[in-house]
């Protein structure tokens, strides 16, 4: 996962799945909707191409929901 936000540059920045579809549209492989951003915070940067999720930078999703996620 490559994303800092999912918003063509200049756009404002999605906070639900829906709005990333609209804005992304086909240039998406997968996309998890675990429901509307929080308003203010980072996104949280998950590396999950290997063998085990790596944590590329905290933000709002704690890396332990993520983790609970991504591994049940």
């Amino acid at each position: 996962i490559t994303s800092t936000s999912a918003n063509v540059s200049g756009e404002a920045p999605s906070s639900t799945a829906d709005q990333v579809a609209a804005a992304l549209g086909e240039g998406i492989d997968e996309l998890t909707d675990t429901d509307r951003a929080p308003v203010g915070l980072p996104s949280t940067i998950v590396d999950a191409t290997g063998d085990a999720p790596v944590l590329v930078r905290a933000g709002a999703i704690a890396w332990d929901r993520v983790l609970e996620f991504l591994l049940s």
